[in-house]
């Protein structure tokens, strides 16, 4: 039982998901073309405040597991450099990085091993202790990168130390040991290639997916502007290969993003997500994910955020109150 705590737990923690929003209407394509790039003031400093809900139902040996997963990551990113063809290099050092991941029993108890406790502990100092450089591109695409795969392998080390796994299965592909750029890409990488107007719509980059085990499309569009801001909405539709066992699972994720109309950072983002198993469980299923549900918000801001966070509205999430 103790390998199937330290399996459940991490796939949970590792599992970026994201906050429920109902979304208006989107316009007719109207107003003039826009040319939508990053634009970074030079010597700019800014701070990333990623906060990560999410809930998963998984039935095992005949009972009902519940997981309640809450993640924070802060981190700070100064402008080091810009080029004439659009290119920003942005130097990056991680604050604060907590996660306060549960097994609740079908009780009602709650728990979590020591071994987890020393997972999260140690995840937590390797990413604060790791400073890295990116260079984005003008959508916002991570073009180059300089300290960030020895992060990713440093955190990958540590999950593989901790053999989270089933004796009978194979070491399972869907635990992400790269959330970092996994992260980066869904902060920064979600602006099109070329010129649109209000209504225009276009799809993500393949590197900004939610789960690598789980294929999807989103698409993006511009649907209204605010003052200093422009809205996008996100829609997602669920793609498995029919030959995986994913077509099993029915799902969808949907989202809103404010975006600085100078800057055109993503200063408030908002995502949720739905899925569940359409097909009934068979009596040799040991260990079946049933269900997810979860919200994620990233905000940016002039900064600095606090180690302890304040309530916004984003944050309430009401599957974690049930």
């Amino acid at each position: 039982m103790k390998k199937t705590l330290l399996y459940i737990l991490a796939l949970a923690l590792l599992l970026p998901l994201a906050g429920c929003n109902t979304q208006p209407r989107p316009p007719l394509r109207t107003g003039p073309s826009l040319h939508l790039y990053v634009d970074l003031p030079a010597d700019g400093s800014y701070w990333v405040e990623a906060t990560d809900r999410h809930v998963g139902r998984y039935a095992y040996l005949g009972e009902v597991l519940r997981i309640e997963g809450v993640s924070r990551f802060v981190y700070q990113f100064h402008v080091v450099g810009r080029t004439r063809s659009g290119e920003t290099r942005l130097a990056i050092t991680p604050r604060f990085y907590t996660v306060d991941d549960w097994l609740v029993s079908p009780h009602g108890d709650r728990m979590r091993p020591p071994e987890v406790e020393t997972l999260l502990e140690t995840m937590e100092a390797v990413i604060r202790n790791h400073p890295f450089t990116i260079t984005l591109g003008p959508q916002g695409d991570i073009l180059d990168s300089k300290g960030l795969t020895e992060l990713e392998d440093a955190l990958a080390g540590i999950i593989g130390r901790h053999d989270i796994r089933f004796d009978a299965m194979e070491p399972p592909e869907h635990i992400d040991e790269r959330p970092i750029r996994r992260h980066l890409d869904q902060a920064f990488a979600f602006l099109p290639g070329g010129l649109v107007r209000l209504g225009d719509r276009w799809t993500e980059k393949p590197a900004n997916q939610p789960w690598p085990f789980m294929p999807t499309t989103e698409s993006i569009r511009l649907i209204d502007r605010q003052g200093d801001h422009y809205l996008l909405t996100t829609e997602t539709e669920f793609t498995p290969p029919p030959e995986s066992d994913w077509p099993t699972y029915t799902g969808s994720r949907s989202g809103s993003i404010q975006l600085d109309a100078k800057t055109r950072l993503g200063v408030a983002q908002q995502e949720s997500i739905h899925w569940k198993r359409k097909r009934k469980r068979t009596p040799w299923e040991q260990f079946t994910l049933m269900e997810v549900e979860g919200a994620t918000s990233i905000r940016i801001t002039e900064g600095p955020v606090s180690r302890s966070p304040e309530l916004f509205a984003i944050d309430r999430y009401p599957f974690l109150e049930q």
